[in-house]
């Protein structure tokens, strides 16, 4: 068997080392998304449905969004957004089997601000210069 019939699965310009860095980060991420969301949360007395918990959710979703935009290529944006969405959701559903959390759409929609901000971010420029190609014809 020649060495050009194996499958390679490495990354042009990426090392080793990077490939290596960025699943180990994205595990951690995971990971943390995890744990947040099921630990036991203090009792703080917030009135509001759009608490702290709330803007929580967004910045935790953002920035793993983000940390997952920057690491792909552009043209997997989709993926990350349906991975994002699964992963938002299965993490409300994970919460219904603890004692101590309860599944919450408010949250889910939160979470989904956080990954629709990411990606605006991220994606800025493309999506103004295709509102401006539009605008020209």
């Amino acid at each position: 068997m020649s060495p050009k019939s194996k499958l390679d699965f490495s990354m042009q310009g990426i090392s080793r080392f990077g490939i290596v860095f960025k699943i180990v980060v994205s595990f951690f991420i995971v990971s943390i998304g995890i744990y947040l969301h099921l630990m036991q949360v203090p009792d703080v007395d917030i009135d509001a449905s759009f608490s702290i918990d709330k803007l929580a959710h967004i910045a935790f979703f953002y920035l793993s969004s983000l940390w997952f935009f920057l690491i792909v290529r552009p043209d997997q944006a989709v993926v990350i957004i349906i991975f994002m969405t699964v992963y938002a959701f299965s993490l409300e559903l994970l919460q219904m089997s603890t004692v101590h959390r309860t599944f919450e759409w408010l949250d889910w929609f939160a979470d989904m601000l956080g990954i629709f901000l990411s990606f605006i971010h991220v994606f800025k420029k493309d999506i103004l210069n295709k509102i401006k190609s539009t605008k020209a014809c």
